[in-house]
């Protein structure tokens, strides 16, 4: 209990750490990340106070009895992500964890968005080979592989995030780890031989 304590305060420290680093540079669109308005500590935990966002793309989805978003909708939705990464992409932090879940609507009558949760986010030069992250069901290639990676690795995030709204359907086909290895061992083929056998955990899949 003592270190997941531990590790909870360090995530939450971490997320106040990049949101301040996000909100105080001047080269970035500060409207695509949620804002950080206030932290304390209450019975020796690190408390977030965030501003008042919608739903995440997971409950959109869910209350929508899973019905897919039109493209016209989909659009303007993957326009704000490209542009959020780009931004991400300026500052060199990488967010590791894009999901439905993190990324929010900021009210339900248009469709500006914004991404959350930056607890896992890491530095672009403090990525570490072989480093497992990521939801297992959006896990990135390089990942699986214990390939080196950087930037690419939230723009497969967007990919991931863009066709669940387009077929909400995908996500729960690739809800299992065992169905997720399965796909990637099939991406293998199409892989440099170099890739597969060089990659830290390469071993794992095949």
């Amino acid at each position: 209990m003592l270190k997941s304590k531990k590790r909870r305060i360090f995530f939450f420290f971490w997320a106040k750490t990049i949101l301040e680093r996000i909100h105080s540079s001047l080269r970035v669109n500060h409207g695509h990340f949620v804002k950080l308005l206030d932290h304390f500590q209450h019975n020796g935990q690190l408390c977030l106070v965030y501003e008042m966002l919608s739903l995440d793309f997971f409950h959109v989805l869910k209350l929508r009895k899973w019905k897919p978003l039109s493209l016209s909708k989909i659009r303007p939705i993957a326009k704000q992500l490209f542009l959020a990464l780009s931004d991400l992409k300026q500052l060199g932090i990488l967010h590791t964890d894009l999901k439905p879940d993190n990324i929010m609507l900021v009210d339900k009558k248009e469709l500006k968005i914004k991404l959350i949760d930056f607890g896992l986010a890491r530095l672009t030069h403090e990525a570490r080979t072989g480093t497992i992250m990521q939801a297992s069901a959006l896990r990135a290639p390089e990942i699986m592989l214990g390939l080196p990676f950087s930037h690419p690795l939230d723009m497969w995030g967007v990919g991931q995030i863009l066709l669940f709204l387009f077929n909400p359907q995908t996500m729960c086909n690739c809800s299992s780890y065992q169905n997720v290895s399965l796909r990637h061992k099939n991406t293998h083929n199409q892989l440099e031989p170099v890739l597969v056998i060089t990659g830290s955990v390469w071993f794992v899949h095949r």
